[in-house]
């Protein structure tokens, strides 16, 4: 063991400095190929490294270091500890080895960090034992070095690449979001010797539609950031504007348009005129978009891997709510989403049925902010709302109750609102039933439709074309048609209809994402996760 050891920082001072000075190596030695015999030897020194300390000083520093250990000791065991992507010949390596280093190389675009994974080490080491010997006047080291080094470079790859794999596929936060964690066997897929790396990549990396996109965003805003960046801009200076989003992609040449497509892009009225959202979005530093980039990509893994065949899905800060069938949108509208004080929850369930002409059961919490705090005053706001109050389950008469009472009793009380053209869920209601108690519905309220900024419910979602999206929901049972749905909608007493399919319901939430246009699209931070998952991922 104490040779193995001198042996080993022998190998780390010879790597040094061969990246420093590009050199062959400081020893030279007759034997150029490994004779048969070090098969043996080889296998000795890899199972009594995997099973000392020698293997966890390969696999420190990395994300899930422990976890890595674990997994790749049980690798190389179930495997008969033998080298995994080299052979045992001097300078043959399987495919895979080179493919695996060059993708940790380049594991910024999934907005990771390479060096998270030993990047530098690994290609150092890899162009030391199979690029060097290709140059001319290049020395053959000695057999033992050799050993140790592939025995070295097999094992940080292996653990590199575990790792790599785990923060692609599930990502390094654990979010207090209602979804399911997407689950694989990173050791078996490591192991499987039918596939290339990129496969290995792609079978983790998520299926939700537009994370490559995204990640091609990430690559283009850091070549921005290696050019300096663009031009920070001041109220009223065209000038400056023009710069900053020229070298961001826009055509600048046709003015005012250009401002108005990235007011758009950025969630803004496009006005073409340079007020103080679009500065604050125009000073947007490269580095803060792409950290924006990095964490939505993170998101992104956070979804399940399979979507469903046709599902919802409700992006909060977009204000905006999707259906997507084989992985394509087919139909998309407004929404209108929880206020900051009571903000939708970002959560995955399936929609079961819908509910014609519902009766509002309303919730304690509005109960207790709004009702009680006028009713006191005049109960007849219950008839002008057309809402009914009950004492412990049974209807009572808003006038036989002594309110200034009432208050110390409030959990006593429950409200419903008639299904009436007043009803807060307006004429349908979508539900996938939760631990929130949260779903679609309509609204009376129309006009929030046309607002920029939509965070005004309190809680659950309001769409815009509720008849069309009950129409498309049913299209699967006979009879539905969009005169039958309007007509329940319509509908003095509640009606359930069961879903012939659950459709998967995605409440989720994206602040930056690669739009239809091919340009970054990012939205205001309403809930401020942003903020907080950013330094948590950093």
């Amino acid at each position: 063991m104490v040779f193995v050891m001198r042996r080993y920082f022998q190998l780390i001072f010879f790597v040094i400095l061969c990246l420093s000075i590009g050199c062959g190596s400081p020893e030279s030695d007759a034997v150029s190929e490994l004779k048969p015999y070090t098969a043996q030897v080889i296998d000795s020194l890899l199972k009594g490294q995997l099973q000392s300390k020698q293997l966890k000083a390969f696999v420190d520093g990395l994300p899930k270091s422990a976890n890595v250990l674990n997994e790749i000791q049980g690798v190389y065991a179930s495997n008969n500890y033998q080298l995994l992507w080299q052979d045992k010949e001097r300078d043959a390596y399987k495919p895979i080895l080179k493919q695996a280093v060059t993708a940790i190389k380049n594991a910024h675009v999934h907005g990771l960090n390479p060096e998270d994974y030993k990047a530098k080490q690994l290609n150092g080491l890899f162009n030391v034992l199979y690029e060097a010997p290709k140059q001319e006047g290049f020395k053959a080291w000695p057999i033992d070095s050799l050993i140790q080094a592939k025995i070295q470079l097999d094992a940080m790859t292996q653990a590199a690449a575990l790792s790599f794999l785990q923060d692609v596929g599930l990502g390094n936060l654990k979010p207090k979001w209602d979804i399911k964690p997407r689950q694989f066997d990173f050791a078996e897929i490591l192991a499987d010797t039918s596939s290339t790396f990129q496969q290995k990549v792609d079978r983790v990396a998520p299926k939700f539609p537009g994370y490559y996109e995204l990640g091609g965003q990430l690559a283009t805003f850091q070549e921005i950031k290696k050019q300096g960046g663009w031009q920070l801009v001041s109220k009223g200076n065209t000038v400056q504007t023009k710069a900053n989003l020229g070298i961001r992609g826009y055509d600048v040449s046709d003015w005012p348009t250009a401002l108005k497509a990235f007011q758009k892009d950025n969630g803004l009225k496009a006005t073409g005129e340079l007020n103080d959202k679009t500065l604050d979005a125009l000073n947007r530093t490269v580095d803060e978009t792409i950290n924006l980039i990095r964490l939505n990509l993170e998101r992104y893994r956070w979804l399940p891997d399979d979507l469903g065949e046709e599902y919802i899905y409700v992006n909060v800060p977009d204000y905006k709510i999707q259906v997507y069938k084989e992985g394509k949108p087919t139909m998309q509208m407004k929404a209108v989403v929880g206020e900051t004080i009571t903000p939708t929850p970002v959560f995955y369930d399936q929609m079961e049925y819908l509910v014609f002409s519902p009766i509002w059961n309303i919730p304690q919490s509005i109960a207790r902010e709004e009702i009680f705090k006028w009713i006191e005053i005049n109960p007849g706001i219950l008839y002008a709302g057309d809402t009914k109050v009950y004492y412990k389950g049974k209807e009572v008469n808003p006038f036989d109750v002594n309110w200034a009472e009432a208050k110390n009793d409030k959990l006593s009380y429950s409200f419903k609102q008639k299904p009436t053209n007043q009803n807060s869920l307006g004429d349908v209601k979508f539900i996938f039933p939760n631990k929130h108690s949260v779903y679609l519905h309509d609204t009376p309220a129309k006009k929030y439709f046309k607002y920029d900024y939509r965070a005004l419910s309190s809680g659950c979602v309001r769409v815009e074309q509720p008849t069309e999206l009950a129409t498309y929901l049913l299209k699967d049972k006979e009879g539905w048609t969009i005169d039958r749905v309007k007509q329940n909608m319509a509908g003095s007493k509640e009606r359930r209809v069961n879903l012939k399919t659950k459709v998967p319901v995605y409440i989720f939430y994206l602040t930056a994402w690669l739009g239809e246009n091919g340009n970054l699209q990012i939205r205001k931070d309403i809930y401020k996760h942003d903020k907080k998952q950013l330094k948590q991922l950093d």
